[in-house]
């Protein structure tokens, strides 16, 4: 199959986020799975190894005043205009979408150019909801430009889900059930694809001495790490957590918190050491001795969540960090209300208890293989599109 994977916010290769990491995965599970895949993608996010991986067309975004607008593809002439080149030297078959911004244009594009091709939305929250409570606290728009956002990217959703989008994928239960009450969609017209974890193999202890030596950290010491985008305000608002709620409680201890991601600053005061992007996420994970996950807003499912079950490493979570992810407490890893005193005294229960810590550590890594290889994603994902593709009715609980 001939498919067009439109990236909106995010560029193809060396994944700097959870969602970033989502679209590159899906793309190489279709062609791991024989499809032609083009791949549209913002100017600014190209980078040279991308073209190793698929064919890649750029497109500039719109600006004003010098800022990027990047919500703006149904306006943005230079994105439709390249949309019609992609279709005319590809025969598309199929177009997928990583976000609502831009589907109406294809759809009225496709309908002057005489031809049907299916659209596929592939979201990764309910954009709506994460909008509005991400934006709420940003100090990056105006109260007037934030009500707007809010206001376009709600309709914008709405309209796609609803009227233009052909079938729709939701990464969890609880968002595919959203979509359904929010929108009043059927639920035949969703799949649920969640996203996945690369299963790593597990690091003997010598090697993660080795690996902590090279983090200039002492093989010794607990090392507890979180990582994301920095530029993602639920992310910066977990490093705030980290740095003046939890670590404070544990400078007695012979525990190093470690955070990085793009867009981190470097830091390094008492116990808490702040890395920067992340050059090597197979090595930062293998000296990891236990995850945490403070996060108290967003939506979606949190990449991070899956990075750390593959990597078998014991968990400390929010319910809101979790959010979307089929993991059990206690069982596959530590999951409070909120970031306060319990979730403080489970990073204090996984590090006086060896052996539940292993356990829980097993478990997660298990449940990782089971549910959440991206191999197995991509299975679900190449079904959803033959069942589709094949005209017959498509029951996504099948």
């Amino acid at each position: 199959m001939n498919i067009l994977y439109i990236s909106v916010l995010c560029g193809f290769t060396e994944p700097k986020s959870g969602g970033q990491n989502r679209i590159y995965n899906i793309a190489k599970q279709l062609l791991k799975n024989k499809n032609k895949v083009v791949i549209l993608e913002p100017r600014i996010y190209f980078n040279k190894e991308d073209v190793k991986i698929a064919k890649i067309y750029l497109y500039d975004d719109l600006k004003i005043l010098s800022r990027e607008i990047n919500l703006s593809k149904d306006f943005n002439m230079d994105f439709i205009l390249t949309v019609r080149k992609i279709i005319k030297e590809n025969n598309i078959e199929m177009i997928h979408f990583s976000h609502p911004s831009g589907v109406l244009a294809i759809k009225i594009l496709t309908k002057l150019m005489g031809i049907t091709i299916p659209i596929i939305y592939d979201s990764q929250n309910v954009e709506s909801d994460f909008v509005s409570d991400v934006f709420k606290d940003s100090n990056k728009f105006s109260i007037i430009e934030k009500k707007i956002i809010l206001i376009y990217v709600y309709l914008l959703e709405r309209f796609t889900i609803k009227h233009i989008a052909d079938h729709i994928t939701a990464v969890s239960k609880d968002d595919k059930n959203r979509f359904i009450s929010k929108y009043n969609v059927n639920n035949e017209k969703i799949s649920l694809i969640p996203s996945g974890s690369n299963i790593r193999q597990l690091p003997s202890e010598s090697e993660k001495y080795k690996i902590k030596k090279l983090f200039n950290i002492n093989p010794s010491v607990i090392t507890i790490v979180f990582h994301g985008s920095f530029s993602h305000l639920p992310n910066q608002k977990a490093f705030e957590l980290i740095k003046n709620v939890i670590a404070p409680e544990f400078k007695d201890d012979d525990i190093l918190f470690i955070v990085g991601g793009s867009g981190f600053p470097i830091y390094s005061k008492s116990n808490v050491k702040s890395i920067g992007f992340i050059e090597n996420m197979n090595d930062f994970l293998k000296m990891s001795d236990i995850a945490i996950v403070p996060i108290t807003q967003g939506g979606g499912t949190r990449i991070k969540i899956l990075d750390y079950l593959g990597a078998g490493l014991p968990l400390v979570t929010t319910k809101k960090g979790v959010e979307g992810i089929e993991v059990k407490h206690c069982r596959d890893a530590i999951i409070v209300e909120n970031v306060d005193t319990k979730f403080i005294n489970s990073i204090r229960f996984l590090i006086d208890n060896e052996k539940n810590r292993m356990k829980i550590a097993e478990n997660a890594r298990n449940l990782s293989k089971k549910y959440y290889d991206w191999d197995i994603i991509g299975k679900k994902l190449m079904y959803m599109y033959k069942k589709f593709d094949s005209h017959d009715k498509f029951n996504p609980n099948e």
